[in-house]
């Protein structure tokens, strides 16, 4: 049995420029959503989804557990953009578009069958608001562990919960007021 005949492609974020997948799991692409000039809205913006952002896996309830961001850019084709050895090249431009909702949150994801267990947003806002995240860390306390700009949570691992929740000025009210050292 050859690994990708296992393997399988469900939607976990926002996306608007599919329809669906095929059986080895390439997207089937939706007509007008490719960059235009005048720019074509679409999701997950460039960021969004999950992309820099590492998942964690749970072996015990076999579920992996995804920062995910939902969220649309404005994505413009830029004929000028020519190719030049050891330059980036996008062939594209995009900007955030700020009349879209952002959803930051963590799913978890049943690993056989790409069904969303639970879903708990983190935050939630405009194009105002920055659409990214930290990796997420799961423990056998039964805890994940994940941050978003200045906030670090903790959620238990089986409902998506967020018992614990500190901001930076928190963790420093602690640490200068609870300390024992002077």
């Amino acid at each position: 049995m050859c690994i990708r005949d296992s393997l399988y492609a469900k939607p976990f974020a926002k996306q608007t420029w599919a329809k669906g997948f095929t059986e080895q799991g390439r997207p089937i692409l939706l007509p007008g959503t490719e960059p235009t000039a005048g720019g074509t809205v679409v999701s997950p913006a460039n960021n969004g989804g999950t992309s820099w952002y590492p998942p964690s896996f749970d072996p015990r309830r076999r579920l992996v557990f995804v920062p995910s961001v939902d969220s649309a850019d404005i994505f413009f084709n830029v004929d000028s953009e020519k190719y030049r050895d050891e330059r980036p090249y996008l062939g594209s431009g995009f900007i955030r578009s700020n009349t879209q909702p952002t959803t930051l949150a963590i799913r978890a994801i049943d690993v056989s069958s790409g069904a969303i267990r639970w879903d708990s947003t983190i935050a939630s806002g405009g194009g105002e608001m920055p659409g990214e995240m930290g990796g997420i860390l799961s423990t056998e306390g039964d805890l994940l562990f994940a941050g978003h700009e200045n906030e670090f949570d903790a959620f238990d691992a089986e409902t998506g919960a967020k018992p614990v929740s500190y901001t930076h000025l928190d963790v420093y009210k602690r640490q200068s007021h609870d300390s024992p050292c002077p």
